[in-house]
């Protein structure tokens, strides 16, 4: 679903009302809009490859990728996480995308990071590379130091334990900011 809309950041920038703002089911149907994308009687379907070594059996086995994580991340997405890195569609977290403070990245070019202040503060690095979802969180090769929910590729044999009810950027980096 696309809006077209005018936004006033917090610092007073506007968001041109030519612009659009991509909604996902979800928000949009929490936002009150009605219809649904191309007619879909769902906000969205999550999948898991068949043939891919996935387990929800937790601790996971060394060669194993962990379903839950995997679950979790998508479900993020049909939620609304999620970023196009585009000049002429914003999602959300688009609003929320930086370069340095007071300077917006909305492309797939040079570094981006989520903050919630103008980008005065990195909360995380988002993932700029090419065949990765652009807005997940940026990824460190395997093993990862923190393997969170969001994060861009995942490992074998590492977990992500989100629980309990906690905010968006809380439950998606795994531990309270």
């Amino acid at each position: 679903m696309r809006v077209c809309t005018q936004i006033v950041s917090e610092s007073g920038r506007i968001i041109r009302s030519t612009d659009a703002l991509a909604l996902k089911n979800f928000v949009a149907r929490r936002l009150s809009f009605t219809g649904r994308a191309q007619g879909a009687p769902y906000d969205g379907i999550v999948t898991l490859n068949s043939s891919a070594p996935f387990q929800f059996a937790r601790p996971v086995d060394a060669n194993n990728f962990d379903a839950q994580r995997e679950t979790e991340h998508e479900i993020d997405e049909v939620m609304g996480l999620g970023s196009n890195a585009s000049v002429s569609i914003f999602d959300p977290q688009d609003l929320f995308t930086w370069s340095s403070a007071d300077v917006r990245n909305i492309t797939s070019n040079g570094t981006r990071y989520f903050s919630i202040n103008g980008g005065v503060t990195k909360i995380v690095d988002l993932n700029q590379s090419a065949g990765m979802d652009f807005g997940d969180w940026l990824s460190t090769l395997c093993p990862q130091a923190h393997p969170y929910v969001q994060n861009a590729s995942d490992c074998p044999g590492q977990s992500s334990d989100c629980r309990g009810n906690v905010a968006r950027r809380d439950r998606s980096r795994c531990h309270r900011v």
